[in-house]
């Protein structure tokens, strides 16, 4: 759905309306597609773009800074020493000037036109904690692409108590800034996978969500190194496992301080993440590595009863009903499935 867009700067009061954060370490062949399509945006005086260049040894940071000098009133490089995508979230929340606040990897890209309908949309109707757009999947290697739409009525904003909302992935999701100020734990730093966090953490500050019916987001998946990438299933695996706990850990402490509604939708997000954990440990390398800390995850689960309620790994199942006597022969089972498919 296209909303009317209206010629506005920024809202009353003189400040933006969205921050777009753009994390950026060493995507030099990237920055530009990233940016040049918020740039192209009728709304553009009304967004504030970060790039947060997080130490990169490449051309990002200069490429990054001619936009900036070109678009002064709009877009901000930020340098800073590497700390990975966690950092340069943190580092954009602190800064960020808009009333709402989303993140654009720096490999992604989003559509200007859907851009122009968020920001419409927000100008508009813009008084939810939490509002959704819609997002693709595009996997580079063969151009297919999957669009993932939003189960909620447009232009209504309801409680989040009352939406039935199922987790949403970072891409879909623009946060109130300052719920996002407010809230008191910030990504990890120095890790991968911290767009769960980024989805969860703010929960306790959303009372409310709204649904603009556009395609804003798309994710492109392929790009070697990418921390979905299955070679780097073992490099990656102690962030994974990080994050996972971290994110047990913030269920637990706020399991008082949540709606059943709000504990239903983390449990469901972290149940995703555990089984994801599991199919990793069944692909490494080095899988007897990853046994100690999949049953302490596993146990650590287990006392948030809700995460292993929603868990829908045939896996995990057979693993606990085992004693993880299976664990090394499923390994083996699924990185031979995996070797006939490649």
């Amino acid at each position: 759905m296209a909303y009317l867009l209206g010629v506005f700067m920024r809202n009353s009061s003189g400040q933006k309306i969205l921050t777009i954060a753009i994390p950026a370490y060493n995507i030099e062949d990237y920055i530009d597609r990233a940016v040049s399509n918020i740039v192209a945006c009728r709304a553009l005086p009304a967004i504030d773009v970060i790039v947060v260049n997080d130490g990169s040894t490449d051309t990002t940071a200069d490429k990054a800074k001619a936009y900036a000098e070109k678009y002064p009133e709009s877009v901000r490089v930020i340098n800073k020493c590497n700390g990975h995508y966690g950092s340069a979230v943190n580092t954009a929340i602190n800064e960020a000037r808009g009333i709402y606040f989303k993140i654009l990897d720096g490999d992604d890209e989003y559509y200007s036109d859907g851009l122009d309908d968020l920001l419409s949309f927000l100008n508009s109707s813009g008084t939810a904690d939490m509002v959704l757009t819609d997002y693709e999947i595009v996997y580079e290697e063969t151009g297919n692409s999957h669009l993932f739409r939003q189960q909620l009525t447009p232009c209504v904003t309801m409680s989040f108590d009352d939406s039935n909302l199922q987790p949403c992935a970072m891409h879909s999701i623009a946060f109130k800034t300052s719920v996002l100020k407010s809230m008191r734990d910030r990504l990890d730093e120095g890790v991968s996978f911290t767009d769960v966090e980024f989805v969860l953490y703010p929960m306790g500050g959303v009372s409310s969500v709204s649904y603009c019916d556009s395609l804003v987001y798309s994710y492109k998946i392929g790009r070697e190194g990418q921390s979905v990438d299955l070679a780097c299933i073992d490099k990656n695996m102690p962030s994974h496992e990080l994050v996972l706990l971290h994110c047990v850990d913030w269920l637990e402490r706020n399991l008082t301080h949540l709606t059943s509604a709000k504990r239903a939708y983390a449990s469901k997000r972290i149940a995703r993440m555990l089984d994801d954990h599991v199919h990793r440990c069944l692909l490494s390398e080095e899988p007897k590595s990853w046994l100690p800390g999949l049953k302490t995850i596993v146990s650590r689960c287990d006392r948030c009863q809700s995460v292993m309620n929603y868990s829908s790994s045939k896996a995990l199942k057979l693993l606990r009903a085992s004693g993880y006597f299976t664990y090394m022969p499923l390994n083996a089972l699924m990185r031979r499935k995996v070797g006939q498919m490649s």
